[in-house]
């Protein structure tokens, strides 16, 4: 192998990640943002679904049922909450819906995404909520792997569909080689073919859906 490629998430990462930071916008309680959340959020079986939904039980709130769940690969969760349209996902899938963000929220996102927190924005009825930000902490056995890997003479290289100040902040702070952020799972499957056709020995390191074409090429 010449190449190791790493997805971020549950790989590089514990995958057992927390919510760290409720940004309600004006006129939304901080508890229905994260209850609404954790309604639609219930459905997923994605590591940052189950963050929100362990958030809402440890502060008792009711989960209300959701309809109409859809997921979203790469982008995030959408379903019905007490009639109302929810969507839930990263900031690129949040603003192909709604109206346009606020500057000062938007500088919050920047802010936490900066100190390694992925951020996931909620919309009711097209009209942004608030976000959430979660932290996940590197494994503590992945530095030595990332030393261990290196002395073997194999690049790194990180894909992952998490925003790209998170995904920096984790990948300099191990010395990953290469970082590619915001990437869905056909970017994924490109990265892998465009290093093969490069002649190089590709392996891929990644769990779920996301990664599931690249695994397979």
């Amino acid at each position: 192998v010449d190449v190791l490629i790493t997805d971020k998430t549950g790989t590089l990462t514990a995958g057992q990640p927390s919510v760290t930071d409720l940004v309600a916008a004006d006129g939304t309680a901080e508890d229905d943002l994260l209850a609404t959340a954790a309604s639609v959020e219930s459905d997923s079986e994605h590591p940052l679904a189950r963050a929100v939904v362990k958030a809402a039980k440890e502060k008792e709130l009711t989960i209300p049922d959701a309809q109409d769940f859809n997921s979203h690969t790469g982008g995030g969760v959408s379903g019905t909450v007490g009639g109302a349209k929810i969507e839930i996902g990263k900031p690129a899938f949040i603003s192909e819906r709604i109206s346009e963000l606020p500057e000062d929220l938007v500088a919050r996102s920047e802010e936490l995404q900066q100190a390694a927190k992925t951020v996931v924005w909620i919309a009711r009825n097209g009209e942004w909520i608030g976000l959430l930000g979660i932290s996940d902490a590197i494994k503590e056995s992945t530095p030595s792997a990332v030393e261990s890997l290196h002395r073997r003479g194999i690049r790194l290289i990180m894909a992952t569909g998490d925003n790209e100040a998170t995904a920096y902040a984790v990948g300099d702070e191990l010395g990953i080689d290469e970082i590619h952020a915001g990437l869905s799972p056909e970017d994924k499957l490109v990265l892998v073919k465009e290093i093969r056709s490069e002649g190089k020995i590709v392996a891929m390191a990644g769990d779920g859906i996301n990664d599931a074409p690249a695994l397979a090429e």
